[in-house]
């Protein structure tokens, strides 16, 4: 592959990413970590640049109550004994020598220490809340648990925690919402990163305009050159459903369409990044969204990981997608 020029004029070498998409088995933390560790066994240190994994990748996604949810909470700023998440990410990371980003269940008391010295320290920008104030719940529960998104470096340390800033209906059972969108400047290989989760994408509590486009403003705003995102998206209703009528041709179009539909939403609420909108400018990104599947609680989630590259005044441009089975794509972007 080519090198291209990146927003800076500069000669950049194509990223090369992994997703992992899992079965994630509600509650099953060591089972959920060997599976992940089983699926990227066949990489060698160097084959790639970053692994990306699901949001809540070895907890599960669907909880009923605070209280089913409460042994799952992570502290990763105690280190990894209290971070099945971080002591993964730290695995896959030192073997690898790649950045990874996975998603997981965090305490709140998390965010209240000081940074500790496995942290590594990068320009962050202050959390911008995108949220329509009209519509924010009269009051909000004390910050017991976020939905969020670890990042680390190549060696396994810390870079940043992210905050799931827009919360779906399963999180409000038991997480606070995210303070705002972050992103992290000049990040090795990566430029400016942000790391957004799943319902982040879409309109505020999907009652926000649609025009409102507020993850893709935010990244236009900082000029994020690379956004990763670790979703847990539920599969349609219609994908949903099974007519035993039907012949396997017919289900295997019906899957075609849905991951069609799947991609071309997720580039529709980017439109700002590749399409003018009121004369502001525009700039080359690299996205990429890990999904899961399976089934959990009844809910079946759609998997349909995708890479793709935005470029100005161009289509977005899939780079690599999967389908519905448990399994790990390699992309180069």
């Amino acid at each position: 592959m080519t090198t291209e020029v990146g927003g800076n004029g500069q000669k950049e070498a194509p990223l090369r990413i992994a997703c992992v998409q899992i079965d994630c088995k509600h509650g099953m933390v060591e089972r959920n970590r060997d599976r992940i560790l089983e699926l990227t066994k066949g990489l060698k240190r160097g084959d790639v640049d970053l692994i990306m994994l699901p949001e809540m990748a070895l907890s599960g996604y669907i909880f009923d109550k605070k209280e089913d949810i409460a042994p799952f909470l992570e502290d990763p700023s105690k280190g990894e004994q209290h971070s099945p998440s971080l002591a993964l990410a730290v695995i896959l990371a030192s073997r690898l020598n790649c950045y990874v980003s996975i998603g997981f269940p965090c305490i709140g008391s998390a965010f209240q220490k000081t940074q500790s010295s496995d942290q590594v320290t990068y320009q962050i920008t202050k959390p911008f809340d995108a949220r329509q104030q009209d519509i924010l719940p009269e009051r909000w529960p004390e910050p017991a648990a976020f939905n969020a998104s670890m990042f680390v470096d190549r060696t396994g340390k810390i870079i940043h925690t992210f905050r799931k800033h827009f919360n779906y209906t399963n999180d409000k059972v038991w997480a606070t919402e995210g303070p705002g969108f972050e992103c992290i400047k000049d990040v090795p290989l990566l430029g400016n990163v942000c790391v957004a989760i799943c319902m982040d994408i879409n309109p505020y509590d999907f009652q926000a305009p649609f025009d409102a486009f507020e993850l893709a403003r935010f990244c236009q705003k900082e000029e994020v050159d690379t956004l990763l995102m670790n979703i847990a998206w539920l599969a349609s209703d219609q994908e949903e459903s099974e007519d035993e009528g039907e012949d396997q041709k017919s289900k295997e179009e019906q899957l075609q369409y849905a991951q069609l539909q799947h991609m071309s939403y997720l580039a529709q609420r980017l439109l700002p990044l590749f399409k003018d909108q009121d004369g502001q400018p525009q700039r080359r990104l690299k996205f990429i969204a890990c999904n899961r599947v399976g089934t959990e609680a009844g809910t079946v989630f759609a998997g349909t990981s995708v890479g793709m590259q935005f470029t100005p005044g161009s289509r977005p441009c899939v780079q690599g997608y999967m389908g519905r089975e448990e399994g790990m794509m390699v992309i180069e972007m």
